[in-house]
C-alpha cells in the first residue's frame, strides 16, 4: 500500500506528543518540583539538583547505546519502551522516600524514557523521513519539548497543590502509558529503518529519505572528524547555561520572592518563547549559514546570564526569559540540522547518541554547580558569570567549521515532503 504523501507530518505530529509528555513531565517540571522534593526528602537544593545531574550524566551514558539502536531496530518498538521506562519510574518515585533511590530512577528509567520517547527519536525519525524540508521538520518535530514545557509546570503545579507529590507522580506515569504507547503502534509503523536507508534510491513509500552523499559513519571516524568536536564545543555550554537556568528557575523565582503560580507562568512563557525559536531557526536553517545562527543563540544566552544578576523585576524577568527561550529554542533543531547537514542521515541516531553523551556532561554540571554555589554564597549570580564566560570560546569555535550549503541546496531537485 503506497504511503500518502501527507504521511510524513503525522509522524512529525506524533514526535510532537511524545516528546511534549517525556520533556514536559521529567525535564520541564522539574523546576516546579524541586522545592517540594527537597522538603519531602528532607534535603539541601544541591542535593536535589544532583537528581538532574544523573538525569543528564545518564543520558549522557545511554545515548550512545540507544542512538545505535535508533538506527537498527524498529522505531515503534522503541518508543513504546522508553514510554514503559517513564511509567515504571513515576510509579518507583510516587512510592519512595529514598535519596539514593530517586538518584536511582533519575540515572536510568527516566534517561532512556527521555531518549526514546523524546527528542532523539523524533530527531531520527525527522530526518529520515525528510530531505529537502528536513531544517523545517526538525524544527516543527523539536516544537514538542516546549508544548511539554508549557502545559506540564502549571500541570503539576495544580497537582502538587491538590493531590500532593505523590499522585502527581501516579499522574505521569499514567499519561505515558495511556497516550503514548497506543499512538506509538498505530503511527510509527512505516518509518524507515537503516536497511530502508542502504538501498540509496527513492521508494514509494519513502519518497524523500536520503541524498547519495550519505555515509554510514562508524564510532572511531565520527571520533576522528574535527567537525564533530567543532560542534560538541559549541553545544555545551549553550546547553550548559539553559540546564542551569532552567533547573534551578523555581529555587531563583523563590528566592526573588515569586509565587509558586508565577513561577509556573514563567516557565509557561518560556515554553511559548521557545516554540517561536525553533521555527525561527529551523526554518532558516535551510537556507542560512549555520554558524551565524549559532553565534545569534550565543550572543543571546550571554545576555540572559548577566541580566539575571540584577534582580530584575516579574515583567523584566518575564522579557528575559522570552529572549532566553526564543534563542535556546534553536539549539535542539540547529543541532540536528548541522550533524545532517555534516555528516548525512544513515547513522543520526549514532551520530545524535554521541554528540549527546559529550554534551549532556555539561548540561549535567551545570544545575549542580549552579546550585552549589547558591548555597554557598546565597547567590545564583557567580555561577551565571561564570557559565556566561564559558560560551565565548564555544561560540569562536563554531566560526572555525567548514562552510557547507545548507541541505536544501544539495538536494532542490528532490521530490517534496
Amino acid at each position: 500500500m503506497k504511503t500518502p504523501w501527507y504521511y510524513g507530518w503525522n509522524v512529525i505530529a506524533f514526535c510532537i506528543v511524545f516528546q511534549a509528555i517525556s520533556f514536559g513531565s521529567v525535564f520541564y517540571s522539574f523546576a516546579v518540583l524541586a522545592i517540594p522534593l527537597t522538603k519531602a526528602f528532607t534535603i539541601s537544593l544541591s542535593q536535589t539538583m544532583l537528581a538532574t545531574s544523573f538525569l543528564q550524566i545518564g543520558m549522557g551514558a545511554l545515548s550512545p547505546l540507544l542512538g545505535r539502536a535508533l538506527d537498527l531496530m524498529p522505531l515503534r518498538q522503541l518508543v513504546i519502551i522508553g514510554a514503559l521506562g517513564l511509567c515504571i519510574g513515576f510509579i518507583i518515585l510516587a512510592n519512595t522516600s529514598s535519596l539514593w533511590i530517586l538518584l536511582l530512577v533519575y540515572s536510568c528509567l527516566l534517561p532512556t524514557g527521555l531518549i526514546l520517547s523524546g527528542s532523539m527519536a523524533a530527531q531520527t525519525a525527522a530526518a529520515r523521513w525528510f530531505i529537502r524540508k528536513r531544517g523545517l521538520a526538525l524544527g516543527i518535530s523539536a516544537v514538542g519539548t516546549s508544548v511539554g514545557a508549557f502545559l506540564f509546570p502549571p500541570l503539576v503545579t495544580a497537582l502538587l497543590s491538590r493531590y500532593g507529590l505523590s499522585t502527581t507522580f501516579l499522574a505521569m506515569a499514567l499519561l505515558s502509558a495511556l497516550i503514548i504507547i497506543p499512538l506509538a503502534w498505530l503511527i510509527l509503523s512505516r518509518v524507515p529503518n537503516t536497511t530502508d536507508l542502504e538501498s540509496q534510491v527513492t521508494t514509494p513509500q519513502h519518497p524523500t529519505i536520503c541524498d547519495k552523499s550519505d555515509r554510514n559513519w562508524t564510532m572511531v571516524e565520527i571520533l576522528r572528524q574535527p567537525s564533530f568536536w567543532i560542534i560538541i564545543s559549541g553545544f555545551a555550554p549553550i546547553c550548559a547555561s539553559f540546564t542551569s537556568v532552567q533547573f534551578n528557575l523555581g529555587a531563583y523565582a523563590h528566592d526573588h520572592g515569586f509565587l509558586s503560580t508565577q513561577t509556573a507562568s514563567l516557565l509557561s512563557t518560556l515554553a511559548i518563547a521557545m516554540v517561536g525559536g525553533k521555527f525561527f531557526f529551523a526554518g532558516l536553517s535551510d537556507r542560512i549559514d549555520h554558524r551565524f545562527l549559532f553565534l545569534i543563540m550565543a550572543i543571546s544566552q550571554g545576555a540572559v546570564l548577566i541580566s539575571l544578576q540584577f534582580s530584575p523585576s516579574y515583567t523584566a524577568l518575564i522579557a528575559i526569559l522570552i529572549l532566553f527561550g526564543f534563542s535556546m529554542g534553536g539549539g535542539l533543531p540547529l543541532l540536528g540540522a548541522m550533524i545532517a547537514d555534516q555528516f548525512g542521515v544513515k547513522a543520526f541516531g549514532r551520530l545524535i547518541g554521541i554528540s549527546t553523551l559529550f554534551i549532556t556532561a555539561s548540561s549535567a554540571a551545570g544545575p549542580y554547580f549552579t546550585a552549589l554555589v547558591y548555597d554557598a554564597v546565597g547567590s545564583f549570580n557567580i555561577a551565571f558569570s561564570a557559565i556566561a564566560a564559558l560560551i565565548i570560546p564555544g561560540a569562536l569555535a563554531i566560526l572555525l567549521l567548514k562552510s557547507r550549503s545548507p541541505i536544501i541546496g544539495s538536494i532542490a531537485k528532490s521530490p517534496s515532503t
